[in-house]
C-alpha cells in the first residue's frame, strides 16, 4: 500500500505528516490488505479572503484500489489535528462498511450445502 501526504496552501510539517501517516495507516490496515492500493491524503489550509480571521484546514483522503469503488473523504474544522482525526474516524467506518457489503456478497447460498 502507498501512502502519500501532500500540503496545499501551507507549509510542510513533518509532525503533521507523521500523525497523518500514523492515524490513516491505523484505520486502513484493517481493511485494505493490496499492496497495489493507493491511499491519498491532502492537507489543506483554506484561508478565507474577505475574513482574515481563523484559517479552516482541510483533511481529504482518497483511497484506490484495483476492482473495486474508489473512496473519497473530506473533513473541514478550524484545527488540523481535529479535521485529521473526523476523517480518520469517517474513513474506519466507510471501509467497514464495505467490508461488511463484501462478505455478506461473499457468503454461500443456502441451496449449496446440499
Amino acid at each position: 500500500m502507498r501512502l502519500e501526504v501532500q500540503f496545499r496552501h501551507m507549509d510542510r510539517s513533518e509532525s503533521l505528516e507523521t500523525l497523518a501517516i500514523d492515524k490513516i495507516s491505523a484505520a486502513v490496515e484493517e481493511f485494505v490488505h493490496r499492496h497495489d492500493s493507493h491511499v491519498q491524503v491532502w492537507l489543506i489550509s483554506d484561508v478565507n479572503r474577505t475574513n482574515r480571521g481563523t484559517p479552516q484546514f482541510t483533511c481529504e483522503i482518497d483511497v484506490r484500489y484495483p476492482k473495486k469503488r474508489d473512496l473519497f473523504i473530506s473533513k473541514s474544522d478550524s484545527d488540523i489535528v481535529l479535521a485529521i482525526n473526523e476523517a480518520t474516524n469517517s474513513l474506519g467506518i466507510m471501509l467497514d462498511e464495505a467490508g461488511k457489503k463484501e462478505r455478506s456478497l461473499r457468503r454461500e447460498p443456502l441451496n449449496a450445502q446440499l
